[in-house]
């Protein structure tokens, strides 16, 4: 259970603050921490927290989320990904 809370408090903290320092280390940490031999739940959990690409495109700045690379996890979907990114995000 700690595992879990600090690769996803790494992940979050890095996409929030656009700390790429941050996530030079959470995102290759979650990786291995999916691909491992954990409990399925803690892995989707983190999985989950991968996907959150949109948030970044959310919050950051336009060209701060450009040097962002895309998830590359079979989970995520670059097509989706690429296809959100040019529409306009309406607030809810």
């Amino acid at each position: 259970m700690q595992q879990i809370f600090f690769h996803a408090s790494d992940l979050l903290i890095g996409l929030w603050r656009g700390d790429k320092d941050i996530l030079d280390e959470a995102i290759p940490n979650a990786n291995k921490f999916v691909h491992g031999k954990r409990l399925q739940w803690g892995r989707a959990v983190i999985a989950y927290l991968l996907g959150l690409y949109q948030l970044a495109a959310y919050t950051w700045d336009k060209e701060l989320f450009q040097q962002l690379p895309m998830p590359n996890h079979k989970s995520f979907s670059k097509e989706y990904a690429a296809w959100r990114n040019t529409q306009t995000i309406q607030p809810t």
